[in-house]
This record gives structure tokens, C-alpha cells and sequence, in this order.
């Protein structure tokens, strides 16, 4: 392979990667808009704007970011279920006083 077929690969192997990078990115973006509703926050337009120039590393430090707050959030919402249902096990369980209420 001579110097302008290494060079025609190289640009030809860049050009794919800045394409992998941008659906990518736009992949991320969308699920990153997902999330921030489900948690309760829509992004702007400019938030989205602002992501789709970071680079892969930040877009993906985002997406990871997003994904432990809906870790969190999932543990949260369990943890409070299972506490209303001890409160209710508690509840049936307490004994029902018996004679005259003052």
C-alpha cells in the first residue's frame, strides 16, 4: 500500500469514526432527554444543543451519570415501597384495644 492509499484509509477510517461519533452521540442525547424526564426534568433545546458538541468521552460521562440517578431514583421508590408495606404488616399486626375508649 503506497502513501496516498495509507492516507486515503486513514481519512476514509476518521470520516467513519466522526460518523460513529455523531449517531452516537444523537443516540446518547436522545436516551439522556429519556431519562432526564423520567426523572422529573425535560432538557432544553440548548441543554441538548449543548451536549451534541461534547466529545464521546463527556457524552458518555453524562449518559453514565443519568444512569446512576435512575439506579438511585429505582432504589428509592423500593425502599419506600417496602417500608409502606411494613407499615401496613405493623398495622394488621397491632393489637385491636379491647373495652371502653376514653
Amino acid at each position: 500500500m503506497n502513501r496516498a492509499q495509507k492516507n486515503g484509509a486513514a481519512a476514509a477510517l476518521s470520516n467513519l469514526e466522526g460518523l460513529v461519533t455523531k449517531l452516537c452521540g444523537s443516540f446518547a442525547v436522545e436516551e439522556i432527554e429519556r431519562v432526564s424526564e423520567y426523572l422529573g426534568k425535560r432538557l432544553t433545546d440548548e441543554q441538548k444543543r449543548q451536549l451534541l458538541k461534547q466529545g464521546p468521552q463527556q457524552i458518555i460521562q453524562a449518559a453514565q451519570l443519568t444512569s446512576s440517578a435512575v439506579a438511585l431514583r429505582q432504589q428509592t421508590e423500593a425502599a419506600e415501597a417496602v417500608r409502606r408495606n411494613i407499615e401496613k404488616m405493623e398495622m394488621m399486626a397491632a393489637p385491636v384495644p379491647k373495652g371502653p375508649v376514653s
